[in-house]
């Protein structure tokens, strides 16, 4: 009886041996699953009472994003330095147009008009309407989105829009007349370079810059289009687009040698990319900024082993 109440040693061993194994087990188990949780698990903010230490990065100053860059312009802002110091001929050919500066304001030295005698109609004339003492010359900022000047010459007042290299006079300007000089001359147009001046690099930068240009354009005017919300609004501005092409052939078929360097229509199509850019108002870079082109989808890889599927016996037919 009394050995039997005896204990046995090596019962307890085995005992102590499957608890640490279970222990063992159960560490393995749970340590990598809280770790996971740890990790996945949202930190919450801790409530940090009045006085309390505060942590390393209180102090640290708050981490905010960059501005995002604003988007450059679609087309060349054109500026008054395009046209300083230049000889400007009106459609490259007749006349003369010269700019100067003293201080920050522009002046014009050398104006020189083409035109017909008055009393033999088709016989050529020229006047010089500012040739000596420089004409002061008033801004009226930016209505279409370019520099506006007004020329208050004698006889023959005028207003134009400086472009990139060249300035631009209402087509419809009317003619002026100097009785004196028997000579009737017409302002409008676009006074520009003479194409002499224009070597074939230049010409295939035009090129490039004319297909930028019709495309920001086209932005421009869905942009625009986009935002009328009165029915005659958007039929003015419709009817403005559709009628542009033709008013740009006709302001542009007596510039000199015009098809073979397309001056002339660049730049009376960067004229009106400025206008509706300046109509669009805050956002209109962005709006007619070049979109990224799509990427082309891959074609699907054929199936390897193209083949009909094997049959089994008594099977016929492919699928």
């Amino acid at each position: 009886m009394r050995a039997s109440l005896r204990a046995r040693p090596d019962v307890g061993c085995c005992r102590i041996n499957g608890d640490f194994n279970l222990r063992v087990l159960a560490m393995n188990f749970w340590l990598p699953l809280i770790l996971f949780l740890a990790g996945a698990t949202p930190v919450f903010a801790q409530l940090q009472l009045p006085g309390a230490m505060s942590g390393p990065d209180s102090g640290a100053p708050a981490v905010t994003s960059a501005p995002k860059p604003k988007p450059k312009p679609v087309v060349k802002i054109p500026t008054e330095e395009s046209v300083v110091e230049r000889e400007l001929y009106l459609n490259g050919r007749t006349g003369r147009l010269e700019f100067g500066r003293a201080g920050k304001e522009i002046n014009l030295r050398k104006l020189k008009l083409g035109g017909d005698l008055i009393s033999k109609p088709g016989e050529k004339c020229e006047v010089d309407v500012v040739s000596g003492e420089p004409l002061t010359l008033k801004s009226e900022a930016r209505p279409n989105g370019v520099p506006r000047y007004v020329v208050e010459a004698p006889a023959c007042p005028f207003a134009f829009d400086v472009l990139d290299g060249a300035v631009l006079v209402a087509r419809d300007a009317p003619a002026c007349e100097f009785k004196a000089a028997d000579c009737r001359v017409n302002v409008g147009g676009l006074w520009g370079p003479s194409p002499n001046s224009f070597a074939p690099p230049r010409i295939k930068e035009f090129e490039r810059s004319r297909t930028q240009a019709e495309q920001a354009m086209r932005d421009g005017f869905r942009s625009l289009l986009a935002a009328q919300k009165d029915k005659v609004e958007i039929r003015k501005v419709a009817g403005e687009q559709a009628g542009f092409s033709a008013e740009r052939e006709m302001m542009c078929r007596d510039y000199a040698r015009e098809d073979t360097h397309g001056f002339c229509g660049l730049r009376i199509t960067e004229a009106r990319v400025a206008s509706l850019r300046a109509r669009l108002g805050k956002g209109a870079d962005a709006a007619m900024a070049p979109k990224p082109k799509k990427k082309p989808k891959p074609k699907p890889k054929p199936a390897d082993g193209g083949g009909s599927m094997p049959l089994g016996p008594g099977m016929s037919g492919t699928f």
